[in-house]
Protein backbone atom coordinates (compact mmCIF):
# COMPACT_ATOMS: atom_id res chain seq x y z
CA UNK A 1 0.00 0.00 0.00
CA UNK A 2 1.27 3.41 -0.90
CA UNK A 3 2.81 5.31 2.20
CA UNK A 4 -0.01 7.34 3.94
CA UNK A 5 -3.21 5.65 3.01
CA UNK A 6 -5.97 5.71 4.88
CA UNK A 7 -7.15 2.23 4.63
CA UNK A 8 -4.64 -0.86 4.78
CA UNK A 9 -5.40 -4.93 5.09
CA UNK A 10 -6.23 -5.95 8.18
CA UNK A 11 -3.19 -7.77 9.61
CA UNK A 12 -3.67 -12.08 9.07
CA UNK A 13 -6.86 -11.94 6.62
CA UNK A 14 -5.55 -12.37 3.24
CA UNK A 15 -7.15 -16.08 2.42
CA UNK A 16 -7.50 -18.42 -0.76
CA UNK A 17 -10.32 -20.30 -2.47
CA UNK A 18 -10.73 -21.90 -5.73
CA UNK A 19 -7.87 -20.35 -7.17
CA UNK A 20 -9.04 -17.08 -5.81
CA UNK A 21 -6.99 -14.30 -3.21
CA UNK A 22 -9.22 -11.89 -0.85
CA UNK A 23 -8.31 -10.15 2.19
CA UNK A 24 -10.22 -7.72 4.38
CA UNK A 25 -9.51 -4.07 4.44
CA UNK A 26 -9.48 -1.60 7.10
CA UNK A 27 -13.44 0.50 7.70
CA UNK A 28 -13.90 3.10 5.14
CA UNK A 29 -16.59 4.59 2.60
CA UNK A 30 -16.82 2.23 -0.46
CA UNK A 31 -14.95 4.50 -2.60
CA UNK A 32 -12.16 4.98 -0.73
CA UNK A 33 -12.21 0.90 -0.64
CA UNK A 34 -12.64 0.63 -3.83
CA UNK A 35 -9.32 2.99 -4.62
CA UNK A 36 -7.61 1.04 -1.56
CA UNK A 37 -8.49 -2.21 -3.31
CA UNK A 38 -7.05 -0.77 -6.93
CA UNK A 39 -3.99 0.46 -4.97
CA UNK A 40 -3.64 -3.30 -3.74
CA UNK A 41 -3.74 -5.03 -7.38
CA UNK A 42 -7.52 -5.76 -7.01
CA UNK A 43 -11.09 -4.51 -6.49
CA UNK A 44 -13.69 -4.82 -4.07
CA UNK A 45 -15.26 -8.51 -4.47
CA UNK A 46 -17.29 -10.15 -7.30
CA UNK A 47 -19.86 -12.39 -6.41
CA UNK A 48 -20.40 -14.98 -8.66
CA UNK A 49 -22.44 -17.74 -6.63
CA UNK A 50 -23.73 -18.87 -3.44
CA UNK A 51 -20.70 -20.58 -2.82
CA UNK A 52 -18.28 -17.75 -3.38
CA UNK A 53 -20.76 -15.67 -1.25
CA UNK A 54 -20.70 -18.17 1.76
CA UNK A 55 -16.90 -17.97 1.68
CA UNK A 56 -17.04 -14.35 2.18
CA UNK A 57 -19.47 -14.02 4.94
CA UNK A 58 -17.81 -17.10 6.93
CA UNK A 59 -14.21 -15.97 6.00
CA UNK A 60 -14.97 -12.13 6.83
CA UNK A 61 -18.22 -11.16 8.85
CA UNK A 62 -16.99 -12.39 12.28
CA UNK A 63 -13.56 -11.97 11.35
CA UNK A 64 -11.17 -11.78 15.16
CA UNK A 65 -14.84 -12.57 16.73
CA UNK A 66 -16.20 -8.93 15.89
CA UNK A 67 -19.43 -8.59 13.81
CA UNK A 68 -18.60 -6.58 10.55
CA UNK A 69 -19.90 -5.24 7.61
CA UNK A 70 -18.80 -6.00 4.22
CA UNK A 71 -18.47 -4.38 1.23
CA UNK A 72 -18.33 -5.99 -2.02
CA UNK A 73 -18.04 -4.61 -5.88
CA UNK A 74 -21.76 -3.95 -6.81
CA UNK A 75 -22.74 -0.32 -6.98
CA UNK A 76 -25.84 1.04 -8.76
CA UNK A 77 -24.80 2.77 -12.29
CA UNK A 78 -27.95 4.22 -14.40
CA UNK A 79 -26.52 3.29 -18.12
CA UNK A 80 -29.10 5.29 -19.41
CA UNK A 81 -30.51 2.54 -21.75
CA UNK A 82 -34.12 2.54 -20.46
CA UNK A 83 -34.05 -0.34 -18.55
CA UNK A 84 -33.67 0.44 -15.48
CA UNK A 85 -34.01 -1.27 -12.35
CA UNK A 86 -36.20 0.66 -9.46
CA UNK A 87 -34.34 3.07 -7.33
CA UNK A 88 -36.10 3.53 -4.92
CA UNK A 89 -38.30 -0.05 -5.40
CA UNK A 90 -37.97 -1.99 -2.53
CA UNK A 91 -39.36 -5.12 -3.28
CA UNK A 92 -40.10 -4.48 -7.15
CA UNK A 93 -38.33 -6.29 -9.52
CA UNK A 94 -34.44 -6.74 -9.22
CA UNK A 95 -32.37 -7.66 -12.31
CA UNK A 96 -29.12 -7.30 -13.35
CA UNK A 97 -28.75 -4.20 -15.68
CA UNK A 98 -28.26 -1.22 -13.56
CA UNK A 99 -26.41 -2.73 -10.94
CA UNK A 100 -23.28 -3.80 -11.81
CA UNK A 101 -19.86 -5.07 -10.40
CA UNK A 102 -17.29 -2.96 -10.22
CA UNK A 103 -14.84 -5.45 -11.53
CA UNK A 104 -16.41 -4.92 -15.40
CA UNK A 105 -17.51 -8.74 -14.57
CA UNK A 106 -21.09 -9.59 -15.55
CA UNK A 107 -22.04 -11.92 -12.70
CA UNK A 108 -25.77 -12.46 -12.25
CA UNK A 109 -26.18 -14.03 -9.16
CA UNK A 110 -27.65 -11.65 -6.20
CA UNK A 111 -29.18 -11.97 -2.73
CA UNK A 112 -31.07 -9.26 -1.81
CA UNK A 113 -32.49 -8.51 1.63
CA UNK A 114 -36.19 -8.46 1.88
CA UNK A 115 -36.92 -4.83 0.07
CA UNK A 116 -33.66 -3.92 -0.58
CA UNK A 117 -32.32 -2.51 -2.73
CA UNK A 118 -34.57 0.77 -2.23
CA UNK A 119 -32.17 3.88 -3.14
CA UNK A 120 -32.95 5.83 0.08
CA UNK A 121 -30.72 8.64 0.28
CA UNK A 122 -28.59 7.52 -2.32
CA UNK A 123 -27.90 3.77 -1.68
CA UNK A 124 -26.44 3.06 -4.26
CA UNK A 125 -23.39 0.48 -3.38
CA UNK A 126 -24.01 -3.09 -1.91
CA UNK A 127 -22.75 -4.64 1.63
CA UNK A 128 -23.84 -7.78 3.20
CA UNK A 129 -25.78 -7.86 6.48
CA UNK A 130 -23.81 -8.00 9.63
CA UNK A 131 -23.92 -11.39 11.78
CA UNK A 132 -25.00 -9.11 14.75
CA UNK A 133 -28.35 -8.23 12.33
CA UNK A 134 -29.07 -11.30 11.52
CA UNK A 135 -26.31 -14.62 11.66
CA UNK A 136 -27.57 -16.46 8.88
CA UNK A 137 -28.82 -14.64 6.21
CA UNK A 138 -25.99 -13.76 4.35
CA UNK A 139 -27.96 -11.31 2.36
CA UNK A 140 -27.00 -7.83 0.53
CA UNK A 141 -28.78 -4.42 1.17
CA UNK A 142 -27.61 -1.17 -0.29
CA UNK A 143 -26.48 1.52 1.45
CA UNK A 144 -24.50 5.17 0.38
CA UNK A 145 -21.47 5.43 0.25
CA UNK A 146 -20.48 6.23 3.75
CA UNK A 147 -22.35 2.98 5.20
CA UNK A 148 -25.59 4.01 5.83
CA UNK A 149 -24.80 4.26 9.89
CA UNK A 150 -22.62 1.26 9.42
CA UNK A 151 -19.05 0.84 9.95
CA UNK A 152 -17.92 -1.29 7.03
CA UNK A 153 -14.99 -3.35 5.50
CA UNK A 154 -13.96 -4.21 2.04
CA UNK A 155 -13.42 -7.38 1.06
CA UNK A 156 -10.83 -7.21 -1.61
CA UNK A 157 -10.59 -9.70 -4.26
CA UNK A 158 -6.85 -9.39 -5.92
CA UNK A 159 -6.10 -9.83 -10.00
CA UNK A 160 -4.22 -12.61 -10.37
CA UNK A 161 -0.22 -11.74 -11.44
CA UNK A 162 0.88 -14.11 -13.28
CA UNK A 163 4.14 -15.95 -14.26
CA UNK A 164 6.03 -17.32 -17.01
CA UNK A 165 4.91 -21.00 -17.70
CA UNK A 166 5.97 -23.27 -20.68
CA UNK A 167 3.52 -26.03 -21.20
CA UNK A 168 4.17 -29.01 -22.96
CA UNK A 169 1.94 -31.95 -24.15
CA UNK A 170 2.98 -35.51 -24.03
CA UNK A 171 0.16 -38.12 -24.69
CA UNK A 172 -1.66 -38.42 -21.76
CA UNK A 173 0.15 -35.90 -19.64
CA UNK A 174 1.25 -32.21 -19.66
CA UNK A 175 4.77 -30.97 -18.83
CA UNK A 176 4.80 -27.32 -17.42
CA UNK A 177 8.05 -26.00 -16.65
CA UNK A 178 8.06 -22.63 -14.68
CA UNK A 179 10.84 -19.75 -14.70
CA UNK A 180 10.98 -18.60 -11.01
CA UNK A 181 12.35 -15.21 -9.29
CA UNK A 182 13.81 -16.04 -6.53
CA UNK A 183 11.67 -15.47 -2.72
CA UNK A 184 8.58 -15.43 -4.63
CA UNK A 185 5.98 -17.92 -4.02
CA UNK A 186 3.79 -19.30 -7.08
CA UNK A 187 0.44 -21.67 -7.55
CA UNK A 188 -0.28 -23.45 -10.84
CA UNK A 189 -3.63 -24.00 -11.45
CA UNK A 190 -5.85 -25.37 -14.35
CA UNK A 191 -9.23 -24.75 -15.33
CA UNK A 192 -11.74 -26.50 -17.86
CA UNK A 193 -13.45 -23.03 -18.59
CA UNK A 194 -11.82 -19.54 -19.05
CA UNK A 195 -14.92 -17.90 -18.41
CA UNK A 196 -15.99 -19.33 -15.27
CA UNK A 197 -13.14 -17.52 -13.08
CA UNK A 198 -12.62 -21.70 -10.91
CA UNK A 199 -9.53 -22.40 -10.92
CA UNK A 200 -7.77 -25.31 -8.98
CA UNK A 201 -4.57 -25.77 -7.56
CA UNK A 202 -2.14 -28.13 -9.56
CA UNK A 203 0.11 -29.11 -6.55
CA UNK A 204 1.55 -27.38 -3.96
CA UNK A 205 2.60 -23.79 -3.41
CA UNK A 206 6.56 -23.57 -5.07
CA UNK A 207 9.15 -21.05 -3.71
CA UNK A 208 11.04 -19.43 -6.57
CA UNK A 209 15.03 -19.64 -6.22
CA UNK A 210 15.77 -18.15 -9.75
CA UNK A 211 15.50 -21.54 -11.14
CA UNK A 212 13.16 -23.35 -13.88
CA UNK A 213 10.27 -25.95 -11.38
CA UNK A 214 8.83 -28.69 -13.80
CA UNK A 215 5.77 -30.29 -13.08
CA UNK A 216 3.37 -32.85 -14.38
CA UNK A 217 -0.66 -33.45 -15.05
CA UNK A 218 -1.90 -36.42 -15.90
CA UNK A 219 -4.97 -35.98 -17.73
CA UNK A 220 -7.53 -38.19 -16.83
CA UNK A 221 -10.77 -36.62 -19.00
CA UNK A 222 -10.92 -35.34 -22.36
CA UNK A 223 -11.21 -32.18 -21.85
CA UNK A 224 -9.52 -29.22 -22.88
CA UNK A 225 -7.14 -27.66 -19.90
CA UNK A 226 -6.09 -24.44 -19.51
CA UNK A 227 -2.96 -23.65 -17.26
CA UNK A 228 -1.51 -20.64 -15.13
CA UNK A 229 0.95 -20.12 -12.65
CA UNK A 230 -0.08 -17.43 -10.37
CA UNK A 231 1.99 -15.01 -8.60
CA UNK A 232 1.03 -15.07 -4.61
CA UNK A 233 3.84 -13.34 -2.85
CA UNK A 234 7.15 -11.06 -4.21
CA UNK A 235 9.27 -10.95 -1.95
CA UNK A 236 12.09 -8.10 -2.70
Amino acid sequence: MPAGWAIDIIPGSERTNNGHRYALLETGSWTSSQAAAVALGGTLVTVNDGAENDFIFDTYANFDGASRTLWIGLRYVDDGDGINEPQPGGGGVVGTDDWQWVSGEQAVYRTWWPADPNGFGGESYVAIVPPAQNPVSKQWFDADDSGSGYNVYGVVEFTPTVGSLDIRRSGDAVELSLATDSNTTYQVQFTNDLLSKMWSDLGAPILGDGFTKTLTDTILDSAQRFYRAEVYFAGP
